[in-house]
């Protein structure tokens, strides 16, 4: 009997990890929005514009986009907003897209759209979307509300989605060698959501000359067709791949270099955080339930005792504003127009996207700690958390002076878009071409079973490609 309680039980906390995951997009301001409840992924993000530059006021002829992007592979179970009207009016269309699928969910006066008896000044949660739709990973959702007249408020939108059952996946690595003859190995996940360790391509496949031109191997990427724009991933990254999927190895025809700053002065930088065996955590980004990105960089030791990294550019999510007065400092995220804080007073451990000073120290290697306040017998710190997806978090810990914390490298000068030539050489061996991202994506049943069709190519709901 035992035993048949411990299998329901383990069912159960089986089912609890799959099904009924809700994530929720509150606005912040006229361009900003925050996520909560069940973030799936790093790559899952909440983003708002409004026409009317009022928060969630939306006014006549003007239009507000709420959108969630990067959900994982499975179906959409519903979405409610929260929404409301002025007393006596307020009107405008409603539109839920999906993916590439667009749905006109509301129209016309408020108190005529589903639901409603009148028109409110309160938010009230609207179910406007009530049934199951399957999506491929990486799939958006965005709410667009176009105004009609008077106002109408958005507050919060959230989404119901079931993930599609979790499984481990192969990453093959792709690359050429000198005679541009391509090569291929396959990482294997052990286990589902472990990720696999990335690695450099063979010394000898390092550095491409071909016609006429020097190409440097700079990292992986899922696009066999790479631009300025492309996400490249480090050869020390460790990937966690969401489906079965291929990663060329990108080269370069140019680096720009990094050298580390030890003066600690007002300017704007990239953050990188401590690790081990010369590789650095660039933090990119804004606080997202608590949590800040890293992305592993590989770094080297010059002569002058600093830290010293390549790349063909600084995007602007790297970019911080760091204001110093004395023995405090404050960090401003210009893309997304957001602080680097923290709350006081700290009865949790809870960041901030608004205006805080930082204390700071000196600590190993010419870097930075940087803690918010003493707490118990230790203090608040702006730490990492290597334990799953790497990110930045508030931690309570002691302050070691022998530890490499933030180092910090000056982004003068350094171009926000890459100047120079990307390639994967996909083309000069035949590779298939990446598909057209404007390419439209279909569902089809085929032998009891749904299908993504894009690019005259089939998946299945999990992203595998058949």
């Amino acid at each position: 009997m035992k035993r048949i309680g411990f299998i329901v039980f383990s069912v159960c906390c089986l089912i609890s990890n799959i099904w009924g995951k809700t994530v929720v997009a509150t606005v912040e301001s006229y361009q900003s929005a925050t996520l909560s409840g069940d973030i799936w992924s790093a790559d899952m993000n909440a983003i708002y514009y409004n026409d009317t530059k009022s928060g969630g006021r939306i006014g006549a002829d003007k239009t507000a986009t709420l959108t969630i992007t990067g959900l994982p592979a499975g179906t959409i179970d519903g979405v409610i907003i929260w929404v409301h009207s002025n007393a006596t009016g307020g009107a405008g269309d409603v539109e839920l897209k999906v993916g590439e699928e667009s749905t006109i969910v509301a129209t016309g006066d408020y108190k005529d759209w589903p639901g409603r008896e009148g028109y409110a000044t309160d938010f009230e949660s609207i179910k406007i979307y009530n049934q199951s739709i399957s999506i491929i990973d990486g799939t958006s959702v965005s709410l667009i509300i176009k105004g009609e007249k008077n106002s109408l408020y958005i507050k919060q939108m959230s989404v119901d989605y079931t993930p599609a059952p979790v499984v481990p996946h192969d990453v093959t690595l792709s690359w050429v060698d000198k005679s541009l003859k391509r090569n291929e190995q396959v990482l294997k996940e052990l286990d589902a959501k472990q990720g696999v360790q990335l690695m450099a391509v063979p010394d000898s496949c390092r550095l491409i000359v071909d016609n006429g031109f020097t190409w440097n191997f700079v990292g992986w990427s899922e696009d066999s067709k790479p631009t300025e724009q492309t996400c490249v991933y480090g050869s020390v990254d460790r990937y966690y791949p969401q489906r079965d999927v291929t990663l060329y190895a990108v080269y370069s025809n140019e680096k720009w270099e990094m050298s580390q700053d030890t003066t600690i002065v007002s300017g704007e930088y990239v953050m990188a955080l401590g690790d081990v065996n010369n590789t650095l955590r660039v933090m990119y980004g804004s606080w997202q339930g608590n949590k800040i990105q890293l992305k592993s960089i590989e770094v080297e030791d010059a002569k002058d005792g600093l830290y010293h990294f390549h790349t063909n550019a600084i995007p602007e999510s790297w970019r911080y504003t760091i204001d110093v007065q004395e023995d405090s400092l404050t960090i401003w995220h210009k893309a997304s127009q957001t602080w680097i804080g923290y709350e006081l007073p700290p009865k949790d451990k809870k960041s901030s996207p608004y205006k805080s000073y930082w204390k700071w120290i000196k600590t190993a290697h010419g870097s930075v700690c940087l803690y918010a306040y003493p707490y118990k017998d230790g203090y608040y710190v702006l730490d990492g958390d290597f334990s799953d997806v790497p990110c930045v978090k508030l931690s309570h810990i002691n302050i070691r002076t022998d530890c490499v914390f933030w180092v910090l490298f000056p982004t003068e000068n350094v171009p926000t878009e890459a100047q120079v030539d990307w390639t994967t050489f996909a083309e000069q061996t035949g590779w298939y071409p990446v598909g057209n991202e404007d390419a439209k994506i279909t569902k089809v049943w085929k032998d009891g079973q749904i299908y993504i069709c894009k690019d005259n190519l089939q998946y299945t709901i999990l992203g595998k490609r058949l």
